[in-house]
């Protein structure tokens, strides 16, 4: 349903992230036979064996879920082994692990906005954007056929199956 909002808003001229599709809109693009839900379904598990295949030696693949990037709990841990990760790369030097929760906070709560003295001195160039509020306005909730949803579970047992040695994906899907 976001992708399918992001379209809605584009075709109507909206700033991304403003406004959901309508119900109408949505059981048209969820019922379109060559780009609407079930091929979106088939192509999400092809994006997901392709990284799982691409990258089979887990320590070049991390996968970090939004759900637990985002979450109070969660989050900052998630920062901390992003961090750890990206720091085994040459050339890469992440902060110190005691200021990540302190950094996670500021992205994640107060949606990436700086104050001048936050940014005075610490920033050499000023962020061109910071992150804002992502609720859209309209209907939540999206209707699915029961054919839609035994698809997405069928899809998920394949790439549960497929793998199943990987606890950090089975443990997503």
């Amino acid at each position: 349903p976001s992708f399918f909002n992001q379209i809605y808003e584009k075709r109507h001229g909206l700033p991304s992230h403003t406004q959901r599709g309508t119900e109408e809109e949505w059981i048209k693009f969820r019922d379109n036979p060559q780009w609407g839900f079930e091929h979106n379904v088939n192509q999400y598990e092809l994006m997901i064996t392709h990284w799982m295949e691409q990258f089979s030696l887990r320590n070049r693949l991390l996968i970090v879920t939004y759900e637990t990037l985002v979450n109070e709990k969660s989050g900052p841990t998630q920062s901390m082994r992003i961090a750890e990760w990206l720091q085994r790369t040459e050339g890469v030097e992440a902060m110190n692990e005691q200021f990540i929760p302190c950094i996670w906070d500021k992205v994640v709560r107060s949606r990436g906005r700086l104050s001048e003295a936050e940014t005075d001195g610490v920033l050499t160039v000023k962020p061109r954007f910071t992150l804002k509020e992502t609720k859209r306005k309209g209907r939540y909730r999206r209707s699915f056929t029961g054919e839609n949803l035994q698809n997405v579970m069928d899809m998920l047992r394949r790439l549960r199956d497929r793998y199943q040695y990987d606890p950090q994906l089975v443990s997503i899907v």
